[in-house]
């Protein structure tokens, strides 16, 4: 070692300044004295460190191109030194405040390790020796005085437990954002120790951080407080909401020095906000989109409406109704009820049932609606939310039903006083007179007449069905029957203003002229029939008349059973249908006493719908042709069983091989008919047995009972003998024999051969 080398050394050791050197990693290769007693660390406790011991790593970063990188790579292989005042943290105590400097040693320089080395040079300032973190926020202490050991340890102390048992973030923060201190709840809430030395924009979150750099400009231009909420992001990634106010600390030229922070985390609150938040958008849009008319009333008066309760009152903006009273929109019937109703409201009574009102709107419209309040407290106000449904349309169904319902029982009975008297009408002429005057008692008509017209006419009436309404000029036109040369017509005024008739009166009208047009096709066939025996031979005119008549019977049958199938029948269904439906538990508008009289009558009108089921299959039995006799037969017995107090059995040959006409198949079914009706009504019976065969040439029907009998003799004359009668005469129009036997209490026996069609 030369003697520059040694006096370097000397000089080295002697400085009162205290000088390292480190390797690009900064790690000590050599250390001087003052360095270690400036620290508190022995040369050989230094010398297994590194330069990042005592400085913090952010403050040995320099900025290039937007970038942070290191400050000992970026100066290697440079020869100008950087010099910046930085904190350097001793081994026990506070952080000392000095001039730190870097001085590059370039690999190359007469060295053969080819290495890059630094000198570390590090003077403390005197003025911040001594200056404590928690002092910094002190404006008023004179920090040129000199300070009480016991006062300053006082404070000390006190400091330290406000740091150490605060569950708020308390920190000092540089002007440029890094943080002097940090409270050490800084890890207890956040869970993070990184703080010290650090910038606090580090961990803002990138959307917020102009936000905060904006506020402590703030800070420091005005000198005063102010509060800001931002997010951080922990060391695991995660979010966290803090709320802190910053406090401006001024020097002793009264410029902000630092800024004290103190503040809280708030996420849970920030999330409980969020979700109210969104709540409260729910409701609002379940109000607004609601289609219940919904309003808010504050002392009387509208303060809010949604745009079905706008709708409702006729109103095109809000301000036609808000600020208005609510009394003035209640019909003048009602707003002493109303007025008491609001009045009964408090805090206390929450709610009041729903009750009917009639409102006006502000188109002049009169509706009745169903009201409910319910009392809300706002800043100490009560307020009154309204529900409101609009029931006008139910309420005219409901007086249009008890109206139907009136109508209803009125046209049943006279359709039941109507067919009644049809058994004891023998001519046309009586028959048109009664028709006439049951439409006259019912609708009330102004002019009612029946004409006849001849097909050759020029009338736009021959085009009408039979049993059809149409209006012609002024006045509803009906055909009543048609006959190859004429027909009949029934005309009429209703006594309405708008010449117009209900559909239910136009039901029973249809099912009035339908039963009319059957008797007047039979009185006519009928009067026919007389007048073409009178002008023909009696010889053979009886069984021909016989045959004609039970055919023209049956055609008559099937034609009024499909009429009553598809008019009456079906509009009894379509109106059980309609009640059905008003009678469901949903519909909440019926009253209990209502809700009773409908499902009376809903049974009412299903023993009707069941009747005139029975009647179509009595008039047409149901299937005959397609499924045959036997079938049939099968069925018919099968119901009588139901109602009856005897049993049927029924042996038969096989009728696949059986070559029957219609008219035969229909002709015994109808005799078997009235045998089970009389069996039912006189013979007191518990069994009947029914043959049926074949011979080939013949088709042999027997019907035997076990009943009370009767005596043939005497009832030849009698209404009892009408059934009979008519079985014998089915038999004579096919051309066949009947043998009838019976004696008193030994049953009752028929029968009868018909030739086979074959």
């Amino acid at each position: 070692m030369n003697l520059t080398d040694s006096l370097l050394l000397q000089a080295f050791e002697r400085s009162e300044a205290g000088i390292g050197v480190v390797d690009i990693n900064g790690n000590w290769i050599r250390v001087n004295s003052s360095l270690c007693a400036l620290t508190g660390y022995t040369e050989q406790e230094l010398l297994k460190t590194n330069l990042y011991t005592l400085l913090n790593r952010a403050d040995l970063k320099l900025e290039r191109g937007g970038r942070e990188f290191p400050m000992l790579q970026m100066l290697k292989g440079q020869s100008s030194q950087v010099s910046a005042e930085r904190w350097i943290y001793p081994k026990e105590g506070s952080p000392l405040w000095g001039q730190f400097t870097i001085i590059p040693v370039p690999a190359g320089e007469g060295r053969a390790d080819r290495q890059d080395y630094f000198v570390i040079r590090f003077e403390v300032r005197q003025e911040k020796r001594q200056e404590p973190a928690f002092m910094l926020a002190d404006n008023s202490m004179d920090l040129s005085s000199p300070v009480n050991p016991e006062k300053w340890k006082r404070m000390e102390l006190i400091a330290d437990l406000i740091a150490d048992h605060c569950t708020d973030l308390i920190g000092i923060l540089e002007m440029d954002g890094r943080m002097l201190f940090a409270s050490p709840s800084h890890c207890s809430v956040l869970g993070d120790h990184r703080y010290q030395g650090r910038s606090v924009l580090e961990f803002v979150h990138p959307d917020d951080k102009p936000f905060v750099i904006d506020t402590f400009s703030q800070i420091a231009i005005s000198k005063e407080s102010r509060k800001i909420e931002f997010r951080y992001i922990d060391q695991q990634g995660k979010i966290v909401y803090i709320e802190c106010q910053g406090n401006p600390a001024l020097s002793r030229d009264g410029e902000v020095k630092h800024i004290i922070i103190i503040g809280r985390e708030i996420t849970q609150r920030k999330e409980s906000e969020r979700r109210l938040q969104e709540s409260e958008e729910r409701y609002r849009m379940l109000v607004e989109l609601s289609p219940i008319p919904i309003a808010i009333l504050e002392k009387g008066r509208f303060t809010y409406v949604n745009p079905s309760g706008m709708k409702l009152f006729g109103a095109d903006h809000p301000d036609q109704l808000l600020g208005k009273a609510c009394i003035d929109f209640v019909h003048p019937d009602y707003r002493n009820i109303v007025r008491r109703r609001m009045g009964a409201q408090t805090a206390e009574l929450p709610s009041v049932a729903a009750e009917d009102q009639k409102i006006l709107t502000l188109d002049g419209k009169i509706l009745d609606v169903l009201a409910t309040g319910i009392s809300l407290q706002k800043d100490n106000q009560i307020q009154m939310l309204v529900i409101i449904k609009d029931v006008t349309k139910q309420k005219h169904m409901e007086q249009e039903l008890r109206q139907n319902q009136q109508l209803y029982h009125e046209l049943q009975r006279s359709l039941d006083r109507f067919s009644g008297e049809l058994f004891r009408v023998m001519k046309a002429a009586e028959l048109d007179k009664r028709l006439i005057s049951e439409i006259s008692t019912m609708m009330k008509v102004r002019q009612i007449g029946i004409m006849e017209l001849e097909h050759a006419c020029p009338a736009p009436q021959l085009s009408i069905e039979i049993g059809q309404l149409h209006l012609l000029d002024d006045q509803y036109v009906m055909k009543l029957w048609s006959s190859k040369t004429h027909a009949s017509f029934l005309h009429f005024k209703p006594n309405s203003p708008d010449n117009s008739i209900s559909k239910p009166m136009q039901a029973w009208l249809k099912t009035l002229v339908r039963y009319a047009s059957v008797l007047y096709h039979n009185l006519q066939t009928m009067e026919d029939l007389i007048q073409q025996l009178k002008d023909g031979s009696q010889g053979h005119g009886s069984v021909w008349l016989l045959r004609l008549l039970f055919k023209l019977s049956e055609k008559e049958r099937a034609a009024l059973s499909l009429d009553l199938h598809d008019s009456a029948l079906q509009e009894q269904i379509r109106w059980y249908r309609r009640l059905h439906l008003l009678t469901q538990p949903e519909n909440t508008a019926l009253t209990p006493e209502i809700r009773s009289e409908l499902l009376e009558i809903e049974e009412g009108l299903l023993d009707v719908i069941h009747q005139i089921r029975l009647t179509c299959n009595e008039l047409r039995p149901p299937l005959l042709l397609e499924f045959g006799l036997a079938e049939s037969l099968n069925q018919l017995f099968e119901y009588t069983q139901k109602y009856a107090d005897y049993t049927v059995e029924f042996k038969h040959n096989p009728l696949g091989s059986i070559a029957f006409t219609e008219e035969q198949m229909i002709s015994i079914y109808r005799i078997v008919q009235e045998l089970l009706a009389n069996a039912s009504k006189h013979s007191n019976a518990s069994r009947v047995q029914i043959e049926l065969d074949n011979d080939g040439d013949t088709i042999e029907f027997k019907y035997m009972d076990n009943g009370k009998g009767l005596n043939t003799a005497r009832i030849k004359n009698s209404f009892k003998s009408i059934g009979l009668s008519g079985i014998c005469n089915r038999v004579r129009s096919l051309g066949g024999q009947i043998t009838i036997h019976s004696e008193m209490n030994q049953g009752f026996e028929v029968t009868i051969r018909i030739p086979s069609a074959a």
